[in-house]
This record gives C-alpha cells, sequence and structure tokens, in this order.
C-alpha cells in the first residue's frame, strides 16, 4: 500500500523497519538517480489504536518535523528534503546516508584520533542546535548518529581527507520533549541519571550520552556498564539475562555511572574524559559548551 503511494516518484521500497516511534521505509529510485537511496519516515500506527492516540502520534511526529528544521542550517545535522502525506500519514522524506555510527561501532574499536573527530563533531552540532532552542536532544545514541565516508573524496592534488567520517544527527523526536511534553525518557543505556528523577534541566544529558557513545567508539562497542550494549539492548541475545530489559538495571547504573573495566580504553587521558562525561553529580559533569 505504501509502496503503491510513493511508486512513481520515489521509486520502489526495498526495506521496511519498526522502529521504537517510526517506521523507516528504504527506497530505491534506480542506479541512475542520485541519491539512489531514499529514506522515507512516517508515525508508527497499528490498527486497533484508538483516534485519540492516533492523533499523539501523528502531533509527536509533525513535532519532529519541526524541531528537525530548526536546526536544519548547520551541515552536522540529517535534514529532510520533503513531507508527503501518503493514505492520510505524512511522511519525512531523507537521503540515505553512508552508515549510522552503530553500524561503525560494532566491531574493532575505532582508532582514537577518529572517535575524537566522531564526538567533538557532535558537540559542535548539538553547540549550534542549543543556540537555535534545543535544551537537550534527549535521545542521543549511536543508531540517531548517520555517517557520511570522506574518504572516497580526494584533493586536486590527490590526497585523502584526513578525516574518515562527517557525522549528522538525526531522529529530533524527542528533543525538547521534557520541555514540551513533560517527558523526560530517551533510550537507557544513554539516559543521564536526572532523566529518570525530576529534574528542573536536562542541559547536560546530551553530555551524558556523549560519554557512553566515547566509550563504546574506544571498545568496540562495550558500554561503560561491562558489556556490548548491542548485546543486551534493546533486545538482549538469547544468552544475556532478561535483567536488561528492566529499567532498574540502567537507572541504577546511571545514578553511579561508574566504568566497569577502564582497562578496556587504552588512553587515560580519554578515560578521563568518559568519566568526566558520566558525572552524576551535574556541577562536575562537563557542560555542553566546555
Amino acid at each position: 500500500m505504501v509502496e503503491a503511494g510513493f511508486q512513481g516518484k520515489w521509486g520502489k521500497v526495498i526495506a521496511e523497519f519498526d522502529g521504537t516511534f517510526g517506521t523507516i521505509f528504504t527506497l530505491d529510485q534506480g542506479r541512475t538517480s542520485v541519491p539512489q537511496y531514499v529514506i522515507a519516515k512516517a508515525p508508527k500506527i497499528n490498527r486497533d489504536e484508538t483516534s485519540e492516540k492516533l492523533r499523539d502520534k501523528i502531533l509527536r511526529f509533525l513535532h519532529e518535523i519541526n524541531e528537525t528544521y530548526k536546526y536544519i542550517h548547520h551541515p552536522l545535522i540529517a535534514r529532510h528534503f520533503e513531507v508527503k502525506v501518503c493514505f492520510g500519514l505524512p511522511f519525512a522524506l531523507s537521503r540515505k546516508w553512508d552508515l549510522t555510527l552503530r553500524d561503525l561501532i560494532d566491531g574493532e574499536p575505532v582508532k582514537l584520533a577518529e572517535s575524537l573527530s566522531i564526538v567533538i563533531q557532535l558537540a559542535h552540532a548539538l553547540g549550534y542546535c542549543a543556540t537555535r532552542g534545543l535544551s537537550a536532544h534527549q535521545d542521543l545514541k549511536p543508531t540517531n548518529v548517520l555517517l557520511d565516508r570522506l574518504q572516497r573524496f580526494r584533493a586536486p592534488d590527490g590526497s585523502i581527507s584526513p578525516l574518515e567520517h562527517r557525522v549528522l544527527i538525526c531522529d529530533f523526536g524527542m528533543a525538547n520533549a521534557f520541555r514540551v511534553f513533560g517527558k523526560l525518557s530517551g533510550s537507557r543505556p544513554y539516559m543521564a541519571p536526572e532523566q529518570y528523577g525530576e529534574p528542573s534541566t536536562l542541559a547536560k544529558a546530551d553530555v551524558f550520552a556523549l560519554g557512553v557513545i566515547l566509550h563504546e567508539l574506544a571498545t568496540g562497542g562495550f558500554h561503560p556498564i561491562g558489556e556490548i550494549t548491542s548485546d543486551v539492548w534493546p533486545d538482549p541475545l538469547a544468552s544475556k539475562p532478561n535483567k536488561w530489559k528492566h529499567e532498574d538495571v540502567w537507572k541504577n547504573w546511571a545514578r553511579h555511572a561508574t566504568v566497569a573495566d577502564p582497562g578496556r580504553v587504552s588512553s587515560p587521558q580519554l578515560i578521563a574524559i568518559i568519566k568526566k562525561c558520566l558525572e552524576a553529580d551535574l556541577s562536575k559533569r562537563y557542560s555542553s559548551a566546555s
């Protein structure tokens, strides 16, 4: 049904993925098109939901689109190029980028210079968003960071870019949700301790998430809690206990945010940065600017 709605302009649906709040379709426009692949995202709708629930989901989706358009003038923010209504549902269309940060993290540790480059780019992008009204992304995680490979781009003298990836932050569905909707939630492995309480602000919540991401980059996917994040969340492997599905496990860790095995991070300076990002005491945690 969705494919019929897009057929002719945006190509053929070749993949479908259900996220937490939305359904994402990948469309192939053909080898002669630039870009060849397009992403179409829509609210996640179930047939048995009430009209009030459907209305709430669509409003949340429109909130995401509006938030995204506040920040798209920065080159490190992923943007939509069109919003289309198909069978009564809004779809946000964007280019499909090379990979996500999760794809890069799950494997060998990322080189130190590249790890720092990625996190510095994220920090710069978030700093710009703050000037445009972002108090907190609230759902900063590797699957919400897209990567564009740079090594394929050469200068006229034949040299290759010294940095391997350009980052693009996406999925602003939870952006400012605490301020706008009174919602604190995000993705548990990346949620700061204040997201489990009654905070007056979430101004440093994204810094906490950056600390977790930096640890994953430096260790080949290990969360500071001591497990490979994708092995235990959102769906634990069969060999892992069901405790990882429960909020209390993540909440209790976030309140102290210890690094289970500091030795996994090869650089003492880097582990010191990570620990400061993960400070439960807001007065000791880095500010967004610093």
